[in-house]
């Protein structure tokens, strides 16, 4: 008779009925084992003991979930696959996650069912994102349109978030040298002599 191995599933929760609830679900159906913990510096602290496939990420916690910590996580936890889960997720912070690395969106709102079969299926190395938080991308014909390369009209989107050089250089794995490259690129391409006028630009003509 051959046997299944578990899957080492890490839960970072805060609220501690959830993270039990959510342990005891899990661990019923035979193919999970879990170690609970409340706080990113917690669930780094327990890394040195454990190894795990599955890190599943609360994005509500009390001490709010920065995108630097989301990196050290997927960088540090390698090959495990970090998941955010919640009841719902900031679409612009959702697609940074997934630009460094995270594996998956899973929503607080699925059933035991469908949280066990989307676990299993992160695990094999495909990523999961619900429709209802799938995100916009802009067509070939926009980018052709202003003569843009893929890689700057990622850096363009991340402007259009707010984000300084060195968060864009995080979460597109970047360096600042070349960031600065690309907006200088951005900006010539679109005629604009500084990155607002460039923003000002790219929105006016529907190109993010």
């Amino acid at each position: 008779m051959t046997h299944t191995k578990k899957l080492n599933v890490l839960i970072i929760e805060d609220r501690a009925l959830i993270s039990d609830l959510l342990s005891l679900s899990l661990e019923e159906t035979g193919d999970f084992e879990t170690t609970s913990v409340s706080t990113v510096k917690r669930a780094f602290e327990v890394k040195a003991d454990k190894k795990f496939d599955l890190v599943m990420l609360e994005t509500s916690l009390a001490n709010p979930v920065k995108i630097r910590d989301v990196q050290d996580m997927v960088q540090q936890f390698d090959p495990a696959k970090v998941v955010l889960f919640g009841r719902s997720t900031i679409p612009m912070f959702a697609q940074n996650c997934l630009d460094i690395g995270v594996s998956g969106l899973i929503p607080k709102q699925f059933s035991l069912e469908a949280l066990i079969l989307t676990l299993k299926l992160i695990h094999t190395g495909q990523k999961f994102i619900p429709s209802e938080q799938q995100m916009a991308t802009v067509s070939d014909q926009a980018m052709d349109r202003c003569s843009l390369s893929r890689k700057e009209f990622d850096v363009l989107k991340k402007l259009t978030e707010g984000l300084s050089n060195k968060d864009i250089m995080v979460i597109l794995g970047l360096s600042e040298s070349t960031v600065k490259m690309h907006i200088r690129s951005i900006c010539k391409k679109l005629g604009a002599t500084n990155r607002t006028q460039a923003l000002v630009f790219a929105q006016r003509h529907g190109l993010i």
